[in-house]
């Protein structure tokens, strides 16, 4: 909403500003294990964006919708070109699902608020497929039959943004930036020189639960007399080395064929490489920050990175360690695996039909120290963006902003409330831990640009983590830092108007 840019303005400024303030120390001190926390931005977070005090509300406590007026009718077909099955963001009719129901109706609700007819396209939704989703774009729009939105993977709003495929939101008419839909968090990395590519919603399905943590299963955790993990939390023990040292002995070698594999006993199981993510932000760890002058900075060459592989291709080294295997979610089902870092998702989708009592904590810290957990989402989150040559950016944005705050009013409480946090929830402790993992949700503006870059730095990083004999940090910025510094300046100029 432009009335509301001022404001946006400084309370961004103001982020950036906690951003600055916040301790920078890579910690190299053989007795200091304090992780490198570089980023304050995680204050004001994703499930903690609180309406503000004095603003209209319904009789539950919500914000209404007041950037886009009552009598604001669109009048025509809208296009909608998604991600995948589009699961997360369409139904095609009612069901007896609770949460695709609120799905469905999300979209009627949009149609009836603007007038607006929905046509949503869908093509398939694989990382590999980034780049045929850029030229579907570029074709379409080239070709005069521009989508009026996609919704879909998270990094490829960025992907267009580089090739001159994406729209700035910022100045679209009918988007409030300000409202709790959009995560403030999300704002702090996303939004630099009044320019924004892409936006996460707040409290959208495809948003929570893709947020990753560790699942523990609380008959192994009685019966191998370990301490909970979340006492742990409570007590601000839950960082990685003590996780590590709870889980010491856990492992046996179950098939008796010497050596670790899908067929052994674990503490703890992590799963896809990309999951390294998850340990790299939820232990403090981050690959770009503002510096004192508010310039955007790159990070990959500073001794944190190398710290941090160091930690972690240790802790693959314990035998009670077991990570990246085409097998991995069987251990945690199928109670081989104390505990397992995935994302809600398979509380939902898993979880929900089995016999498991489970329970849920954030990634544990770097160190105790460490002011705050720091919760990753899994890459499968979407994010909204609109395309070049959209027939009416304005347009675009009413329609975001009107699915957005339907996500806030009613997919959320459904969702988030209703079904995670109690229907499919084994124990009372499982929506204090939700709700510590939401408002602990991070993001970083190097990585929403990973699809852009000749090689995204973040791979090479996993190898380093899984095979440190192999693959030295030092070594992989020696032969790529230039070109990534590159790649990095050219990413900025898109917002400082240099390029």
């Amino acid at each position: 909403m432009k009335e509301s840019k001022f404001v946006l303005r400084f309370f961004c400024l103001l982020l950036a500003l906690c951003t600055v303030c916040a301790a920078f120390a890579a910690c190299t001190a053989e007795n200091d294990d304090t992780a490198t926390e570089t980023s304050g931005s995680t204050e004001a977070s994703v499930g903690g964006d609180a309406v503000t005090e004095g603003a209209p509300t319904d009789e539950e406590g919500y914000l209404y919708l007041e950037s886009i007026p009552e009598d604001f009718k669109i009048n025509e077909s809208f296009t909608i070109l998604g991600w995948g099955t589009g699961a997360q963001h369409y139904r095609a009719e009612e069901t007896d699902d609770v949460v695709g129901n609120a799905i469905y109706k999300r979209s009627i609700n949009v149609e009836d608020r603007l007038g607006v007819d929905l046509q949503w396209s869908f093509i398939p939704g694989k990382w590999e497929y980034k780049n045929d989703f850029a030229q579907h774009i570029k074709a379409t729009s080239e070709a005069g039959m521009a989508y009026d939105a996609t919704v879909c993977y998270n990094l490829v709003p960025y992907v267009l943004a580089v090739q001159g495929l994406a729209e700035n939101l910022y100045d679209t008419e009918y988007i409030d930036l300000t409202a709790p839909w959009w995560p403030s968090v999300y704002l702090g990395e996303a939004l630099y020189n009044d320019t924004i590519f892409g936006l996460v919603e707040s409290c959208a399905y495809a948003t929570l639960r893709q947020m990753t943590g560790i699942f523990f299963n609380n008959d192994l955790i009685e019966d191998k007399k370990l301490k909970s993990p979340y006492d742990m939390v409570a007590a601000n023990e839950w960082t990685l080395e003590n996780m590590m040292a709870m889980l010491k002995g856990v492992y046996e070698d179950r098939n008796s064929d010497g050596k670790k594999d899908v067929g052994d006993f674990y503490g703890v199981s992590t799963g896809n490489a990309a999951q390294i993510d998850s340990w790299f932000y939820g232990t403090g760890y981050r690959w770009s920050n503002f510096d004192g002058d508010g310039n955007l900075q790159l990070l990959a060459s500073d001794p944190s990175i190398i710290e941090f592989t160091n930690r972690m291709s240790e802790a693959f080294k314990q035998q009670d360690f077991y990570a990246v295997d085409s097998k991995h979610g069987n251990l945690f089902t199928e109670s081989r695996a104390v505990m397992y870092l995935a994302s809600v998702t398979l509380a939902d989708t898993t979880l929900k039909n089995m016999d498991i009592k489970y329970g849920i904590v954030p990634i544990p810290k770097g160190s105790v120290e460490q002011q705050h957990y720091y919760t990753h989402l899994s890459n499968t989150h979407d994010a909204w963006c609109i395309p070049l040559n959209a027939k009416n950016n304005d347009n675009s944005s009413a329609v975001i902003e009107c699915m957005a705050y339907e996500s806030y009013r009613h997919v959320d409480p459904v969702y988030y409330d209703a079904c995670i946090k109690l229907r499919y929830a084994p124990d009372e402790r499982l929506g204090e831990m939700y709700d510590l993992m939401r408002d602990s949700i991070t993001f970083d503006f190097f990585y929403l640009f990973g699809g852009t870059f000749s090689v995204f730095p973040i791979t090479p990083m996993r190898d380093c983590c899984q095979k440190p004999e192999q693959n030295s940090w030092s070594s992989i910025w020696q032969k790529n830092g230039d070109m990534w510094t590159g790649e990095f300046e050219n990413i900025v100029k898109l917002y400082t108007g240099t390029k």
